[in-house]
């Protein structure tokens, strides 16, 4: 069946993917699969093409930016059945890679969780998860507070898996976190950590929107500031295209000629960030990007 570039963009755009790993997988089967009904001799530049059509669906998420790096750099000059087989080795070879890094930046945030804490996180990010599914295992008791994450509620998904796990769960509005972390609410909050879904060179962190204030709040009342991210989501730069999504998402029968922004993500500034617990341990956010060279070095080489 020939492939349909326009309904795998269409799936990646309205989210009917979810998750780096996922969407670097569909990407590379997509991938494997137009390079099987073109059968050129030479077919490299236009799976490049493909490739980056595909990524616009999504462009500010720099892990699937990486992952697709990491599938096409060996790709060049290979024959197309050479070139979809080793597609799909390096495919299976990064979603190995993501998820031995999650399992070990799960380990190193259960460390930085102390007993009977209550955790205020944001949106749904599997990383995040990953640690707190780790204090499960260690029978650590924590409480947990989550945004619902509007306009598509992430935060609900996050707030059933926790309750699967056995945690209390507590869910409240977007706009009313910033004062839940302040020092005006009687509720002590001990540590805000959320995901991420770019690092930036200047240790900048991109997340979902409402991230940036949940993260002034947080440092003016003094609740330390955490990151969960694998080194794989460095962005080589410190711009990145915020994602903005349709206007229906808020308002799906809004009135005529108002102007509505959707912003998908917003920006943590690396002094906000007390750490970013990573699969090479608790790094700070002006050290990532020299981190990522020491550990995944392939993430500078510009050739790819």
């Amino acid at each position: 069946m020939k492939v349909n570039l326009r309904a795998v963009y269409r799936d990646l755009e309205q989210l009917k993917i979810q998750g780096a790993t996922a969407v670097a997988q569909t990407i590379a089967t997509t991938l494997g699969r137009y390079i099987r009904q073109t059968k050129k001799k030479e077919t490299y530049q236009e799976i490049q093409e493909v490739a980056d059509y595909l990524l616009s669906a999504r462009p500010t998420e720099a892990m699937i930016y990486n992952g697709v790096r990491f599938m096409l750099s060996p790709l060049k000059g290979l024959s197309p059945n050479q070139q979809e087989k080793l597609l799909l080795k390096r495919s299976r070879e990064f979603s190995q890679m993501v998820e031995e890094a999650k399992d070990r930046l799960g380990e190193v945030g259960f460390e930085i969780i102390r007993e009977s804490e209550t955790i205020f996180t944001h949106c749904h990010s599997s990383s995040v998860e990953r640690i707190f599914q780790k204090a499960k295992e260690k029978k650590k008791k924590i409480r947990i507070i989550n945004t619902e994450t509007r306009p598509l509620f992430q935060g609900r998904i996050t707030a059933r898996h926790l309750l699967r796990f056995g945690f209390p769960v507590t869910m409240v509005v977007d706009a009313a976190g910033p004062f839940l972390l302040s020092a005006s609410f009687p509720l002590e909050i001990d540590a805000l950590i959320m995901g991420a879904d770019a690092v930036l060179e200047d240790g900048s962190v991109i997340n979902k929107i409402g991230s940036y204030g949940l993260s002034l709040a947080a440092r003016q009342a003094g609740v330390p500031v955490y990151i969960a991210t694998s080194l794989l989501k460095y962005y080589p730069d410190s711009k990145i295209e915020i994602e903005k999504r349709p206007p229906q998402e808020i308002w799906p029968k809004a009135p005529r000629k108002l102007e509505i922004i959707n912003l998908a993500f917003d920006r943590i500034p690396a002094e906000n960030i007390s750490g970013i617990i990573t699969e090479e341990g608790l790094v700070k956010a002006q050290d990532f990007a020299q981190k990522t060279i020491n550990f995944y070095p392939w993430l500078h080489d510009k050739k790819i």
